[in-house]
């Protein structure tokens, strides 16, 4: 895998903001000449993946995982001529993935047959529900228009608004000594499924501008395809978050 994955923070449980950190130190890379952000899930956000460094299953099984999503980098590396619209013969189009068991800069089609196994939907092995979707999301869009507070990782009942005390409450009386005598409680501290990064939570400059905090759901992890949508959300469909794919093919025919 290139230095620049090497050195980018990485935060197992984070993959998103992993692959956000990674995309931002590939910027000028000499090595590469376009980036992408890939989100991995479908419509039930139930997808199957296999040679997961998560998974508890043995070789015999895959190393199988089922995730939510998951999200990887996709990067193509230079060819040393051309205008880099689009790939060219002699390029070579790779994934970064640090929690695959694959190896460094993968190539994408050996990532996608090993990791999607759409042998085995094709073979009808395995519940098709499972099929991965993906939306591809050019790293320059990714970076100005992700945000993520963290909140999907607190741990129940907390919610974003917990995190926060609540100015709007009313306080206790002055003159009300019972009030007075019984200890305060401060807000307690938000607590998160997995440790959270140690870098302030991620907001791009075009979700900032329209006053985002989180929009990995609504946004990066909505895999309907135009045909899906009704005619009201197609009409508000924003440029800048990328592009749905419906399974394996479609993902290695893209022209990166």
């Amino acid at each position: 895998m290139p230095a620049q994955s090497r050195t980018a923070p990485y935060t197992p449980f984070y993959c998103e903001e992993n692959v956000y950190q990674l995309l931002a130190s590939l910027e000028g890379s000499p090595r590469f000449s376009r980036s992408f952000a890939v989100f991995v899930s479908n419509l039930q956000r139930r997808a199957l993946l296999f040679q997961q460094q998560a998974s508890r299953q043995g070789a015999d099984q895959g190393h199988y995982v089922l995730w939510d999503y998951h999200v990887v980098a996709v990067a193509v590396e230079r060819d040393g001529g051309g205008d880099g619209s689009r790939v060219r013969r002699s390029e070579r189009v790779v994934v970064l993935d640090r929690d695959s068991r694959l190896g460094d800069a993968v190539p994408l089609q050996d990532y996608v047959l090993e990791t999607f196994r759409p042998d085995l939907f094709d073979a009808g092995v395995v519940d098709p529900s499972l099929r991965s979707r993906f939306r591809v999301v050019p790293a320059q869009d990714f970076l100005a228009n992700f945000a993520s507070d963290r909140s999907h990782m607190l741990v129940p009942p907390f919610t974003a608004l917990d995190a926060a005390p609540l100015p709007s409450l009313p306080q206790p009386a002055a003159a009300d000594a019972a009030s007075a005598a019984l200890p305060s409680h401060a807000p307690s501290l938000p607590q998160y499924i997995k440790p959270i990064p140690p870098y302030p939570a991620i907001c791009g400059a075009l979700a900032a501008k329209r006053g985002e905090t989180h929009n990995l759901w609504t946004r990066f992890l909505d895999m309907r395809l135009p045909r899906e949508r009704n005619e009201a959300e197609a009409r508000v469909e924003e440029g800048g978050f990328g592009t749905v794919l419906e399974g394996a093919g479609e993902l290695l025919a893209y022209p990166w």
